[in-house]
């Protein structure tokens, strides 16, 4: 086998490897119970040191067993001196006017504003940052109608009050379906 070899399991990496060399790894059930069970247990959290030596132990003779039937090579290895080096070019392109005023509506909402000034000092003159002072959540009654209303009042359905940063993946899905 050459290449790099890739997993998203440790049955896929033997299926791989039995169907490219058969019986190299033994049978799935004892692949699985010496070396996939202590590996996995050793990748949990909390694992003792025990578990994650043994875990270790069995992810290097694993290793050494692979360097047997695979022969690893990196791009960088296989690929010098053939390819140009690397160039990125940004194209800066103009909004459309309907995205234009969308991005600016998003950008001048209360929850944006919330996440964009979280860090500045509080304006009450705590020295608190704004996020976790006068301004963790918008004031109620900000929007006049319910399309305007901040994001995590309608959020979950509740009146749970998010903080700004939980909403931040919020407003970047938002922007990239406007781009």
């Amino acid at each position: 086998l050459t290449g790099t070899v890739m997993q998203n399991s440790y049955d896929e990496l033997w299926c791989l490897l039995d169907w490219a060399c058969p019986g190299s790894l033994g049978g799935l059930k004892a692949f699985k119970e010496y070396y996939s069970k202590y590996m996995q247990q050793a990748q949990r959290f909390g694992a003792d040191d025990y578990t994650l030596g043994r875990g270790r132990d069995r992810a290097d003779q694993l290793k050494r067993l692979l360097r047997r039937y695979v022969l690893k090579r990196t791009k960088k290895v296989v690929l010098a001196g053939q390819l140009p080096e690397k160039s990125d070019n940004v194209v800066f392109c103009e909004l459309s006017p309907l995205q234009r005023r969308v991005y600016r509506r998003l950008l001048d909402s209360p929850d944006m504003q919330l996440l964009v000034r979280f860090a500045e000092d509080c304006d009450c003159g705590s020295g608190e940052r704004r996020s976790s002072c006068c301004y963790a959540a918008p004031p109620d009654g900000v929007a006049g109608n319910e399309e305007q209303y901040p994001i995590w009042h309608n959020y979950d359905h509740t009146e749970h009050r998010a903080c700004p940063h939980c909403m931040s993946l919020v407003y970047i899905n938002i922007l990239l379906r406007l781009s």
